[in-house]
């Protein structure tokens, strides 16, 4: 061998074993390679494509019930995700019943809109929002989407929203209670009292009016009954989720209480809702906000018909932004590949792209952070102010 040849092999074998090095044993050539990972596993999302890049969910369909979207409130990007996914369940496979964060009462009015197409209705709730994040066009945009699409639907496929969170605004608790007693007729005379004052109550902000409700309710549950009848259903499950203070274990327990509530009233079937990322994780007591579990993790392990029968997707942001102000990154190490593609949205699942389920474990988190399917989203903008209509 020459000697020249023998240089060129020399140096080939050295650049190697730097190269291997390099990529393996230094912290800057592991983050290029988790990068160059993170850019190659998952596919693109084509938001008004055909579904494919979700298509995992084909092979599992039948083995799951209850579907959720795990979002961060107010990123302008992840009300689009909801709408693709809910357009998914609703004409690839039928789903009806859509979960909504959201109290009982404001969810009832909003499943009034989606009847009517009122519009007055609609801007009525979402500008009792005002301090929340839901206070914003793209809620209202999600909910002229879902009537529209309503519209489209035959009688008996119609969409049914199923509220699970408690009255966090009570004066669509007013609103809704008085709503429901139009109509009614003399209530029994241990109950006449309160339903005066529910009817001419100034705000439902008034905590001793409220306690007083909620005392009238244990006490006369019977009368209740009798005055609202079919109705009762309704009004039972707003005054019990009226809670002037409430710990996360309190309102994360109230929400599962209130999807069973309505999962049997409805006679089970296929669910899918988009809520706050928090509550859709599967994470047991050891490994959220003050040692509670979460919404996802109580109903999955816990309630015997959805054992083992809820689908966890979880969206993760880089570089976005929530109306609330401030950037919305949930990883950093590993987002410099990333960072150079021009798509918003990429798809992957436990299955075809193990590698980058493997590579955020090394960042320490755990498997039920990212559920059966995850998204991360790019570069979003928060969603804008409520426009006047």
């Amino acid at each position: 061998m020459s000697k020249k040849k023998k240089i060129l092999l020399t140096s080939g074998v050295m650049l190697i074993i730097f190269t291997l090095v390099f990529f393996i044993f230094t912290k800057p050539g592991k983050v290029i390679r988790e990068a160059v990972i993170l850019v190659v596993s998952g596919q693109s999302l084509d938001l008004n494509g055909d579904y494919n890049e979700i298509n995992i969910i084909d092979s599992v369909y039948e083995d799951y019930d209850l579907f959720l979207s795990g979002e961060a409130h107010g990123v302008a990007m992840s009300y689009d995700m909801e709408k693709y996914l809910a357009t998914y369940f609703i004409k690839e496979y039928g789903v009806r019943n859509i979960v909504v964060e959201m109290s009982i009462a404001s969810g009832e009015l909003l499943n009034q809109y989606l009847e009517t197409g009122d519009e007055e209705l609609l801007l009525n709730i979402l500008n009792k929002f005002k301090s929340t994040y839901a206070n914003n066009q793209d809620t209202y945009e999600l909910f002229k989407y879902y009537y529209e699409l309503n519209k489209e639907l035959p009688g008996d496929k119609k969409l049914t929203l199923v509220p699970i969170d408690i009255e966090h605004e009570t004066s669509t608790t007013g609103i809704y209670i008085n709503n429901l007693m139009q109509g009614l007729g003399e209530p029994p005379e241990a109950i006449k009292e309160m339903v005066i004052k529910i009817k001419n109550i100034g705000s439902f902000y008034d905590r001793f009016f409220l306690k007083d409700l909620i005392k009238s309710l244990e006490e006369d549950r019977t009368a209740y009954e009798e005055y609202f009848k079919e109705k009762f259903f309704y009004f039972d499950l707003v005054v019990n989720n009226i809670k002037l203070d409430y710990t996360n274990e309190e309102r994360e327990a109230a929400m599962v209480h209130n999807f069973i509530s309505y999962y049997e009233k409805l006679g089970g079937g296929k669910f899918y809702g988009q809520c706050g990322r928090a509550h859709v994780q599967k994470l047991n007591s050891s490994e959220w906000i003050d040692g509670n579990s979460t919404f996802a993790h109580r109903v999955n392990e816990n309630y015997e018909p959805l054992k083992g029968k809820v689908f966890s997707m979880i969206y993760i942001y880089d570089n976005c932004y929530g109306n609330k102000g401030g950037v919305i990154s949930n990883y950093s190490d590993i987002n410099i590949g990333f960072k150079r593609e021009k798509v918003q949205v990429r798809a992957y699942d436990k299955i075809r792209d193990k590698k980058i389920y493997d590579t955020f474990y090394k960042y320490g988190w755990s498997e039920e952070e990212f559920g059966e399917l995850m998204f991360i989203i790019r570069g979003s903008k928060a969603s804008e102010n409520l426009k006047s209509q």
